[in-house]
């Protein structure tokens, strides 16, 4: 649990990182190859699986045992 929680914020800091360089380059409007827009679809899709999927999974999978029951 400790190792989930203190990857956390390294995660999120990663994902604030990769929206600024997101913007930045959008901003500048580069000419990218064709490759180079594929890495960035695939780096994104990959923030958006773990962010969605994995971690909400992991996390509820961690606290269940810390969870009650509402009968």
């Amino acid at each position: 649990m400790a190792i989930l929680l203190s990857a956390l914020p390294l995660w999120s800091y990663f994902c604030l990182l990769w929206l600024a360089f997101l913007g930045y380059t959008h901003l500048a409007e580069p000419r990218y190859p064709l490759w180079a827009c594929y890495v960035i679809q695939t780096i994104n899709w990959i923030i958006i699986v773990l962010n969605v999927i994995v971690i909400p999974v992991l996390t509820v999978t961690v606290f269940r045992p810390f969870l009650s029951s509402v009968n």
